[in-house]
């Protein structure tokens, strides 16, 4: 299945809700009327009725594995507690996801057909418990933390559980079920939303320094020759940034995150103050990329990453 990519929407709202915080278990007409429960989330335990949201509009969730389709309400059902299947992408609106992200930087994901939440099914913690649409009430079952990886596959993790939503079956195919399984990392638990990225926060370029001197030496380009004779073993790799970027996550070769960083300046190993701690990277081909976040700790929406494959000679 060929994987698409959509132009998104996003907005950030903030307002006092008007819905009363005992009548959040309506079932929802309108996607406004999502907004409003939402907005009356505020703690841990749907105490309060003020919340700030930011909301990603229309969103496909392709699977990765090539012969899977499309995070789908199965027959394209308004009831409470449908199934959600894996089909080929049609364009209908029960294939589209609305993202919304809490104050805690979990998300719950609203269908654009049904308005109903993405849940797992009973709040089970058990691998194979059913996904599920469901009225939306904000419990941890229907809170979600979306993770990247340096090739822009996400992980879509339950809050409660902690486990992955996976297409079940090897074969793939339209009507596969979708359950939660223990995260893994393999292809039928990486999905492709969209183009869930912002654009006005980016890693521009990456630099490397002389950490032992804190000095710039040059910037990082796919293919250069880094020479640790000529430019000695104390180095740091600096990400330099546009936007109000809260977060950068660095990772090198297979291993993400290597490091994430939450105040500038983003070096690879971290500083003391703006003095460098020094990093020796291991002769031979390397990939370095750091993604930014618009959150600390690598949370919050994800931004324009830059990487570099390089080799280190000697």
């Amino acid at each position: 299945m060929k994987t698409n990519y959509l132009a998104i929407v996003i907005s950030t709202i903030a307002m006092v809700s008007t819905l009363a915080c005992d009548e959040r278990t309506a079932d929802m007409e309108t996607m406004e009327d999502v907004e409003e429960m939402i907005e009356s989330l505020e703690s841990d335990d749907q105490v309060g009725c003020y919340h700030k949201f930011i909301k990603v509009k229309h969103v496909l969730a392709n699977s990765r594995k090539s012969n899977i389709g499309v995070l789908s309400v199965e027959n394209d059902s308004l009831e409470n507690r449908a199934n959600i299947v894996a089909w080929e992408e049609s364009g209908w609106d029960s294939q589209k996801w609305t993202f919304f992200q809490l104050w805690n930087g979990y998300w719950m994901i609203v269908n654009q057909n049904s308005y109903k939440c993405l849940e797992v099914a009973g709040g089970s913690t058990a691998d194979g418990a059913n996904i599920r649409q469901n009225r939306c009430r904000g419990w941890r079952n229907q809170q979600f933390e979306v993770k990247i990886d340096v090739d822009y596959n996400f992980e879509i993790i339950n809050r409660k559980s902690q486990k992955c939503v996976t297409a079940e079956d090897a074969s793939g195919g339209n009507g596969e079920n979708i359950s939660q399984q223990t995260c893994m990392g393999t292809e039928n638990q990486k999905w492709a939303m969209g183009k869930l990225i912002r654009e006005d926060i980016e890693v521009v370029d990456l630099w490397l320094y002389d950490a032992e001197q804190n000095t710039k030496l040059f910037r990082l380009e796919d293919g250069i020759e880094v020479n640790l004779s000529e430019v000695g073993t104390k180095l740091t790799v600096v990400a330099e940034t546009e936007g109000k970027v809260g977060s950068v996550v660095f990772s090198l070769d297979s291993v993400s995150p290597y490091r994430i960083e939450n105040f500038a300046p983003y070096a690879i190993k971290g500083d003391n103050w703006g003095d460098f701690k020094p990093w020796t990277p291991s002769l031979g081909a390397h990939t370095v990329k750091a993604a930014p976040f618009s959150r600390r700790y690598g949370r919050g929406q994800f931004g324009m990453s830059n990487s570099v494959r390089f080799e280190v000679t000697q």
